[in-house]
């Protein structure tokens, strides 16, 4: 099953503290003024709409226009790059955010989808931060992150070859704490199983977030136990 079949989408975020530049594995955050921001600042009409469904929602810790992202991704197979995935990735896909804080580490995600899943996950500890990439479907033996691995999965994580993480303002690490940065990543090679053979994929993504963050329940830490 190729990636741009997958008809829903389950992109997680988790986030730490960084400093990055593209083309680079960088383990700290950088913060300061963002230009690309001014555009995801002013809501699509499509993010309106998300709006007025999820005013107050205690799920998303207040309004949907504080608690979102916008989503640009690109999928390569074998080398190249997917043409024929969702448009929407292309020119950004809008999503809800949330993020939680637990202790000395903030999480965030943002998700669409239930069924098939693709996520970003980044992990932020004091100055440090990590990102992953991780897809789920509901068929299991497709994905190996590495190819010596034993068995093919219904879940693939994959680890970052290249990321960079943005924040307009230095986390504080504390509850109620409006965050708003960009998450630039490129994956590490992962592997999906065909009846002809073996895929190689990477993904290569930017996404634009905002959230307030609250404090990280035990269902919260149940999602999160997947992620190394």
């Amino acid at each position: 099953m190729k990636l741009q079949k997958i008809s829903h989408f389950f992109i997680l975020l988790i986030v730490s503290s960084c400093q990055s530049q593209t083309g680079q594995y960088n383990l700290k955050y950088v913060v300061g003024e963002i230009d690309s921001l001014q555009s995801f600042s002013k809501l699509t009409s499509q993010e309106q709409k998300m709006d007025s469904l999820l005013q107050n929602s205690t799920w998303l810790n207040g309004a949907f226009r504080n608690n979102r992202s916008r989503i640009f991704m690109e999928s390569f197979e074998n080398g190249q790059l997917n043409t024929g995935g969702d448009s929407s990735l292309v020119t950004g896909l809008s999503a809800p955010c949330m993020c939680y804080t637990d202790k000395d580490t903030i999480y965030m995600k943002t998700w669409i989808g239930f069924f098939g899943s693709i996520g970003f996950g980044v992990k932020i500890f004091k100055d440090d931060f990590k990102s992953q990439f991780i897809i789920q479907i509901d068929e299991p033996d497709t994905y190996k992150v590495n190819l010596s691995d034993k068995d093919f999965t219904g879940q693939a994580i994959v680890n970052s070859k290249y990321q960079k993480l943005s924040f307009l303002t230095r986390p504080s690490f504390k509850i109620d704490e409006q965050l708003t940065g960009i998450l630039e990543i490129t994956t590490n090679d992962y592997y999906e199983k065909k009846h002809n053979g073996v895929d190689t994929l990477s993904v290569k993504g930017k996404i634009y977030f905002t959230c307030k963050t609250r404090q990280m329940t035990l269902r919260d830490q149940l999602m999160n136990q997947n992620y190394r």
